[in-house]
Order: C-alpha cells, then sequence, then structure tokens
C-alpha cells in the first residue's frame, strides 16, 4: 500500500509535468520578443564563459554591466549561464528551459497541495489548472519570465522547510529553508517581503499562537532572516555600486498603474491574458468583481481553521502585485502574477473541494456538475494558453499585439514596433511608424529620432537619414559613435567623399580614437545594419 501510494503520486505528477510540458512545446521554436531576452541571451552571453561566471553573476547586475538596469538578480543570470554552457546562444534551449522550469513548477505545487491543503483529486485538479492557466504564458513563453518560475520553486520550497522547522524543530530545516529563502532574495527584489508572509502563514494556516515566537527556536530563525536581508541588501549594494539599499522608497501610484494592478485581479477571474497596460473603464469594473469573489471565496466555510487559512491565501496575492506598482510598464507583464496564482488556486480549489471531495450518493450529481465545470474550465485554458502564446513568437507579432491594444500613445512601443519590421526587412513601413512620432515630439526624443534615421538608411533614403542624424549631433542627442557611422554610411552610398572624410574625421576627433579606428568601426556598423535589414541597405 505504501509503494502503491507513491506510485500514485509519481503517475498524477508526470501527467501533471507532461501537460504544461507538451502544451508549451511549440514555443521551442519561438524567435526572441526583443524585449529582454535578446540581452540575456546574447548580449550578456560574453561574460558566460567558464566556472567563474557562476560566481560573477553574484558581483554584477543582471547583466554583468552590458546594459545598465537596476535588477540584481543573480539567479536569473545563473540560469542563462547554465544555458549558455550546455547549448551556446540558444533561443531554442533557452525557451526549453523555460518549459522545464514551469512544467516542475506544477509538479512542486501538486505534492505541496496534496501534503498540507487538498485530496489527492483537488491537489492535481489545481496543479493541472496552473498549468494550463492563460496568465501563465508570460512565465513559460517570454524567455525573461523564467526569474517567476525559479522565485516560485524556491519560495514552496522554503515554505515546505519552514513548515517542517516550526513543527519539528530540526536544524537541517532550517538551514534548508534559509538556502532557498536566500535563492528567492538573489532571483527577485520584492522576495524580502517572504520572512512576513511566513509568519502570517504560521499564525493563519499552523494555528501558532503568538507566545510561539517568543520561543528560542523562532529567535534563532528571525535572526537568521535578518543576517540573510543583511547579507542581500550587502552584495545588492556591492553589486549595484549605489548608496543605501538602492531600494524605491514609495509606490508609483499613476493611473496606469492602479489600472494595471486591477487588470492582475481582471485577468485571472475573466481570464485575460492582455498584451497592452489597459486602465480605467471595464477594467476596473472588472478588478473589483474579481476582488470581490475572491474575498467572497474566504467566508465561502463554516471551518474556523479553513476560514484562517482562506485569509491567508486571500492576501498571499497582494505581497507579489502591490510591489508591481513601484514602477510604470510598457506591456502587462503578467509574469508577476505567476507566485500570485498560487494564492488564486488555492482559495478557488477551497470553495470547490467540498463539492469535489463529498462521497455522499445523494450530492454525487452536484459532484459530477463540479468536475464537469473543472474540466470545460481546464479545456477552455489550454485553447486560450495555445492561442494566446502564439504572440511571443517573435518581435513582430509581441509588438504589433501591443500596440494594437494600447489605449494611450506610448511612443517607446511605436519605437520598439519598428525596430521589429527592420528586423522583417519592412523599413518603410517603419519610417511611416516613426515620422508622425517624431513630428509629434518635434524630433526632441532621441531613441525615436534614432531609430528613424536606421528605417530611412534601411529604406535607402539616405538623404533624410544624414538629416535626422545630424539633427541629432547638432543637439547633442545620444552622443554614441553608431550616430557619426550612420552618417558616414549614408554618405557613403550617395558617393560623397568630401563629407564622408569630414565625419570621419569629426567621429575620430569626437571619441578620441584614430581614423583607422573610426573606419573600421564603421565597416562593422556597417555589417550589422545590411543583416538587420536583410540586405535592404
Amino acid at each position: 500500500m505504501f509503494k502503491s501510494k507513491f506510485a500514485n503520486l509519481g503517475v498524477l505528477s508526470a501527467i501533471v509535468f507532461l501537460i504544461a510540458f507538451l502544451l508549451y512545446a511549440k514555443t521551442i521554436n519561438f524567435k526572441n520578443t526583443g524585449l529582454d531576452d535578446v540581452n540575456f541571451v546574447y548580449t550578456a552571453s560574453s561574460e558566460y564563459k567558464g566556472a567563474g561566471a557562476f560566481f560573477n553573476a553574484f558581483a554584477h547586475n543582471v547583466l554583468f554591466e552590458k546594459s545598465p538596469t537596476p535588477y540584481y538578480r543573480p539567479m536569473l543570470a545563473v540560469s542563462f549561464i547554465a544555458d549558455n554552457h550546455i547549448a551556446g546562444e540558444s533561443e531554442k534551449f533557452s525557451h526549453f528551459t523555460n518549459i522545464l522550469l514551469h512544467a516542475f513548477s506544477c509538479v512542486l505545487l501538486f505534492l505541496f497541495l496534496y501534503k498540507y491543503v487538498f485530496s489527492k483529486l483537488v491537489s492535481f485538479l489545481a496543479a493541472v489548472t496552473f498549468a494550463v492557466f492563460p496568465i501563465m504564458i508570460y512565465t513559460a513563453a517570454w524567455i525573461p519570465g523564467r526569474n517567476d518560475s525559479i522565485f516560485f520553486i524556491a519560495f514552496i520550497l522554503a515554505l515546505i522547510f519552514f513548515i517542517r522547522f516550526i513543527n519539528d524543530k530540526k536544524p537541517l530545516d532550517i538551514f534548508a529553508h534559509i538556502l532557498f529563502l536566500l535563492i528567492c532574495f538573489f532571483t527577485r527584489e520584492s522576495a524580502l517581503i517572504i520572512p512576513a508572509i511566513f509568519v502570517l502563514y504560521a499564525v493563519l494556516v499552523e494555528q501558532k499562537k503568538w507566545s510561539f515566537f517568543r520561543k528560542k527556536e523562532f529567535l534563532i530563525l528571525l535572526a537568521l532572516w535578518i543576517c540573510s536581508i543583511i547579507f542581500f541588501t550587502y552584495m545588492r549594494k556591492f553589486a549595484l555600486h549605489i548608496e543605501g539599499g538602492g531600494f524605491p522608497s514609495r509606490l508609483n501610484l499613476t493611473d496606469d498603474n492602479i489600472g494595471m494592478t486591477w487588470d492582475y485581479y481582471a485577468s485571472v477571474f475573466f481570464l485575460r491574458s492582455p498584451f497592452a497596460p489597459n486602465t480605467g473603464g471595464w477594467i476596473t469594473v472588472m478588478g473589483i468583481i474579481s476582488f470581490l469573489v475572491f474575498a467572497f471565496f474566504i467566508f465561502a466555510t463554516k471551518d474556523k481553521t479553513k476560514l484562517k487559512r482562506n485569509i491567508f491565501y486571500f492576501l498571499l496575492p497582494l505581497f507579489f502585485i502591490l510591489p508591481a506598482l513601484i514602477s510604470e510598464r510598457l506591456w502587462f507583464q503578467g509574469n508577476r502574477m505567476y507566485v500570485a496564482m498560487f494564492g488564486f488556486i488555492v482559495l478557488f480549489y477551497s470553495f470547490l473541494s467540498p463539492f469535489i471531495d463529498n462521497g455522499e450518493k445523494a450530492k454525487q450529481k452536484i459532484k459530477i456538475a463540479v468536475l464537469s465545470f473543472v474540466s470545460v474550465l481546464l479545456i477552455v485554458c489550454c485553447i486560450l494558453t495555445f492561442n494566446q502564446m502564439n504572440y511571443f513568437n517573435g518581435q513582430l507579432a509581441f509588438w504589433g499585439k501591443i500596440l494594437s491594444q494600447a489605449k494611450r500613445k506610448d511612443f517607446t512601443i511605436d519605437k520598439f514596433y519598428a525596430y521589429a519590421l527592420m528586423q522583417a526587412g519592412r523599413p518603410q513601413e517603419a519610417v511611416r511608424q516613426l515620422l508622425p512620432a517624431a513630428n509629434a515630439l518635434r524630433f526632441s526624443y532621441n531613441e525615436i529620432n534614432y531609430a528613424l534615421g536606421q528605417a530611412f538608411l534601411l529604406s535607402g533614403d539616405f538623404n533624410n537619414a544624414i538629416k535626422v542624424y545630424q539633427l541629432m549631433v547638432d543637439n547633442k542627442q545620444m552622443e554614441v559613435p553608431q550616430v557619426y557611422a550612420s552618417i558616414v554610411i549614408g554618405y557613403a552610398y550617395l558617393n560623397d567623399q568630401k563629407n564622408v572624410d569630414i565625419w570621419i574625421d569629426k567621429m575620430a576627433k569626437t571619441f578620441n580614437i584614430s581614423s583607422q579606428a573610426a573606419v573600421d568601426y564603421i565597416g562593422r556598423f556597417n555589417q550589422y545594419l545590411r543583416s538587420m535589414g536583410k540586405n535592404n541597405a
């Protein structure tokens, strides 16, 4: 019987794993979105070589200083170092790793729920729901989204060993707990709130009285938490070269941020998987409805123990949603909901479990109806997820979707979409996308100007390309070699050798390099442009 129990768990775990893996299998052949994944797979790859790279990940920002970023996430960097050691600069393997992490997260959730929350059947259904739910595409299909699946795995394991320690007081459990807690910290900065979450869990779910928190074992745990936070903060400060902790001092309560927070709730209850940040109107109404429905799930039990448990799982998503209010986003970052879904799913199945687990013959029809509803829900989720993940297949699909859904004008989205058009060999369309934006901004936005100049170059309109780049030089916008190189390339295509020589000389003086070094750089940059525009330049 003992063997049979574990055999059944193994079979169900394998089924959960396969459902998650097979659903996302086609993403292995997906291209990059142009949003951070290029940086992780290619830009920072020169720093991934050798065993020392794993240690260096803890001494630099997440991109090894190859690009400016305030994020210190060594575990995310370590995952890409491991990918690179196995498969080199491979988008396919990066997608494969994402799928594996998501599938493993689903299995771990199933085992946790069966051990601490639900029956085997309800735990299985909850894990499958987690595997196929539409909002998971942002973590499983977007390469940098793996940060949240790594975080989820570490969070669940830290929680498991926390539960074991507060119940059994075994030293090995506390060390395992601290290990996975540190992995959480080194995966996502908002993880610093986790000790508070665990205290809340102990009070509401484990029913530990406040006197417990004055015992020697907990005081030791508290000291280790404090030391872990200090250690992480010091490492982050050292790696990012910042004064103080370098953490945001307040939430950014803009209309967009607040609106997207409501959309996080709406995306769960209404099976939404948007790409652009949506605010106001029906999104707010849907978000409030979703919030109230989950609040209702709390009280859908007369059992006080389950009631307190439900309160914890209702509060849990808030710990992970509220940090999203810190900064504005160009797109709907559903990957931030990955851990939050843990709480939503427990609440949902807490409401359904009495009907699913009911063995009374008189109520078998209700059980069948509920299981039929769940089955339909899972099928609908699979269809929505399978279709929506296609928008992560390349820059054009991704940014085109964001642009089509955006309710407010954001010229940065125009810029990314234009680059996607250029990558697809459609520079004339990129010009038509960028020129109205540049005019609306009176050519004051350097990144739009730079992209417009590149689109002009790739479409063969060298005169306008030169005008845009010379305007940037005159206004001291983006003092970078690429601008000067683009001007030289434009004049070269116009066979204007006099201006070619003039601008090579200006470039050499501006960046304090030799004329030959400038020529070499221009040659390499021209080769990049040809590759980018599929030889349209």
